[in-house]
């Protein structure tokens, strides 16, 4: 089985972008690391304090790919034996991969509404069985190891794609009680850290015009000295 750490912190080597093949050059940051039998073991290296991994390592440290985002929401991942573009849709998910040339290895991937992959091949843009398949172009890393429920590091929690649902409540105060994605609404909203809430989206609500007519026609009922009346009222004021 292959887990990943979330807090190793360890020298490890980085790498330039856009040189070579992948080599050592200097000291980096820190990894996440998966365990399992050495020859299949991979560690995910980071050069700042986001999540999206930016190296890979092998068990003995050695880098055998890179990560590049690139603007418009291709990933490059540079790898001694040719590089590997992945290319997004308007959702963000890797459908489909290239050679540097421009041709497409397999099929277009698609995916539920909720991340499970259709009956395609998995994605393959990372060494090993985790690749950033759905919301691929934010590195949101899904390992399909075989035999093994899909899992997906999904910034401070691990979901289930298949489930739609985390694997740990909230560790945010005041987020979400369950371990519900988006309040089961993963076509127009995401969770890329692991710690949205409704009170989160209760407050992009109140931001909205029409929700806020809605609200004001009921003021001076039961809205008029609650909560929502007066940040509606707030929030209007503000944009007069």
């Amino acid at each position: 089985m292959q887990r990943v750490d979330k807090c190793v912190q360890e020298p490890l080597w980085a790498v330039g972008f856009f040189g070579g093949a992948p080599t050592s050059a200097s000291p980096g940051w820190g990894a996440r690391t998966t365990t399992g039998p050495t020859a299949n073991a991979q560690r995910y290296s980071f050069t700042g304090d986001g999540d999206s991994p930016d190296l890979v390592l092998d068990g003995a440290s050695a880098v055998i790919e890179r990560e590049v985002a690139l603007p418009g929401g291709a990933l490059l991942t540079k790898r001694s034996g040719g590089d590997t573009w992945s290319l997004p849709n308007l959702h963000r998910d890797t459908v489909v991969t290239t050679d540097g040339a421009g041709v497409v290895a397999g099929v277009a991937r698609t995916y539920d509404p909720f991340g499970r992959t259709t009956s395609q091949p998995f994605i393959d843009n990372s060494a090993g069985p985790m690749d950033a398949a759905w919301l691929g172009q934010h590195q949101r890393m899904t390992e399909h190891e075989t035999g093994l429920a899909q899992t997906m590091e999904m910034g401070a929690r691990q979901y289930d794609p298949v489930l739609g649902r985390f694997l740990e409540v909230d560790p945010v105060e005041g987020g979400s009680a369950t371990e519900d994605y988006v309040n089961a609404d993963p076509v127009n909203d995401f969770d890329l850290m692991g710690t949205w809430s409704f009170k989160k989206f209760f407050k992009r609500a109140l931001h909205n015009r029409c929700v806020r007519g809605a609200i004001a026609a009921r003021r001076g009922r039961s809205l008029a000295g609650s909560w929502v009346g007066r940040r509606a009222a707030a929030i209007g004021a503000a944009e007069a």
